[in-house]
């Protein structure tokens, strides 16, 4: 389990890369959580709080095969909706990320 100060010390390396990589919104997320371990209310908090100042993702999946971690996610962090889906397998959730809308 991750610390406050260590939550905020990988929050503050991701929103670094975020601006050195001039990320944008519409861009593509996966979260492999496969070897995390389930995280403080405290610290899933502070991160729901922090990645709120991230450019939005135009889709995001998130890998886990852990039940805690599924309900944590759905929970704190985001609504699973179109755009955001929960994943056990991190190659269905690329292939899912990279998959193009069908033409109208």
């Amino acid at each position: 389990m991750l610390t406050l100060p260590q939550a905020k010390a990988y929050m503050d390396e991701r929103q670094a890369g975020y601006a050195a990589h001039r990320v944008g919104p519409g861009h593509l997320v996966r979260m492999d959580m496969g070897d995390d371990p389930v995280q403080t209310a405290e610290v899933v908090s502070y991160m729901d709080q922090r990645v709120r100042d991230f450019p939005i993702p135009g889709r995001i999946a998130v890998v886990t095969s852990s039940a805690i971690a599924r309900l944590q996610v759905r929970r704190v962090v985001y609504s699973i909706d179109g755009n955001r889906r929960l994943f056990e397998d991190p190659t269905a959730a690329l292939a899912w990320l990279l998959e193009r809308p069908a033409a109208a």
